[in-house]
């Protein structure tokens, strides 16, 4: 029994490491075992898209829930639900969401600078220095954008 659950537990191991090596690669994006269950959210993503770029973000908002309603670990889909929590000023919910995004990708550097911006935005620039740090390591350009905001 002790040898079953080492077993058990080495290959649990595993198979999270080859996860997040995919998932670091970008390669990774789980599939629901239903096609056509990934095929509607599929489409509640791509629609947030167009809502995204039309600025409807009630919409957007919407779309993107029904995504992770669908396929919740897909961490594109909460950096974009949290951009539109924060474009609302819902900083808490927005901050939820790129926790979630970065727990299921760390590195999504997307997220860490929104998430910089929403704490900026609630004054907790500690926690944005913190933001800005990790994105400066995985995106220097992108922390360019959020390294004046720090010092206003």
């Amino acid at each position: 029994m002790k040898m079953v659950c080492i077993v058990l537990t080495g290959l649990l191991a595993f198979s999270i490491h080859i996860a997040s090596v995919f998932a670091d690669a970008g390669g990774y994006q789980p599939v629901d075992s239903s096609s056509s269950e990934r095929a509607k959210a599929d489409d509640h993503y791509n629609k947030g898209l167009g809502y995204q770029k039309q600025g409807k973000f009630a919409e957007a908002i919407q779309e993107y829930r029904s995504t992770l309603a669908i396929v919740p670990d897909w961490a594109e889909a909460y950096n974009n639900l949290g951009y539109f929590y924060r474009m609302s000023g819902n900083f808490d919910k927005a901050i939820l969401a790129y926790k979630e995004a970065l727990r299921l990708k760390p590195n999504l550097a997307e997220a860490h600078e929104y998430l910089a911006k929403a704490y900026l935005a609630k004054g907790m620039k500690k926690e944005a220095e913190q933001e800005y740090q990790v994105l400066l390591q995985l995106n220097p350009k992108m922390a360019a954008e959020v390294r004046p905001l720090l010092h206003k």
